[in-house]
């Protein structure tokens, strides 16, 4: 994602976020999952779950063919508020390893999950199996 899509995104300006990322969605990164999965999660948030269903849609897509990471569909249903599938994904991101997952004590795109005891025992697995920090 752009920084500039970044900055648009924390500052809730939905529009704007959308058509950074649908720039980047229309040259070389369109099948990148960073951009796909960023889509998904500000679609959801700024109200238009058809969008971000769209993306979920694009990743199982993909999927047939090469690896897609569990946390990039985490992040689309986080963004849809659905608690449960997102950390249901994120369990499927800790049981595959994913690199991702060393953000998932800071990425602001899961606040919504941080008061939930199940996700904050998702980061102690994260963080315990490598020895780390052990603080959520």
């Amino acid at each position: 994602m752009s920084a500039r899509g970044r900055v648009l995104s924390s500052e809730a300006n939905c529009a704007g976020a959308l058509a950074e990322l649908e720039t980047a969605s229309s040259s070389s990164l369109h099948d990148w999952q960073p951009v796909i999965a960023a889509h998904g999660h500000i679609a959801g948030v700024c109200g238009q779950p058809s969008r971000a269903r769209e993306d979920l849609r694009r990743f199982d897509d993909i999927a047939r063919s090469r690896f897609v990471t569990s946390y990039g569909y985490a992040l689309i249903y986080a963004g849809l508020g659905d608690k449960e599938q997102a950390l249901s994904w994120l369990r499927r991101a800790v049981e595959e390893r994913s690199h991702w997952l060393v953000w998932i004590r800071v990425d602001p795109r899961f606040d919504s999950l941080r008061g939930d005891t199940r996700f904050q025992q998702l980061v102690v697995s994260v963080f315990a199996a490598n020895g780390a920090d052990r603080t959520p």
